[in-house]
């Protein structure tokens, strides 16, 4: 089974640069392009790990790692 990652940045370009090379590694990603949308797919899906972008408008990766601390505590955070 290969691990599952959300990526959340702002940037669409490099969240489908994600997309295509991390299964090259055998680790599903899915992609996210603001926090509030991230935080909805947490909710339906299981993930291994949230990899986000820490500058992001309105609700900024910092907000998203405290929010996630709160909400799903077992999963791992990469602030990039």
């Amino acid at each position: 089974m290969s691990a599952r990652v959300l990526v959340v940045d702002d940037d669409p370009q490099l969240c489908e640069l994600l997309a295509v090379d991390l299964p090259r590694y055998g680790i599903a990603c899915e992609t996210a392009t603001s926090a509030p949308s991230a935080l909805e797919r947490l909710e339906r899906d299981d993930f291994d790990v949230v990899l986000t972008d820490l500058n992001m408008p309105g609700f900024d990766g910092i907000a998203l790692c405290a929010r996630l601390s709160e909400l799903r505590p077992d999963i791992p955070v990469v602030v990039m």
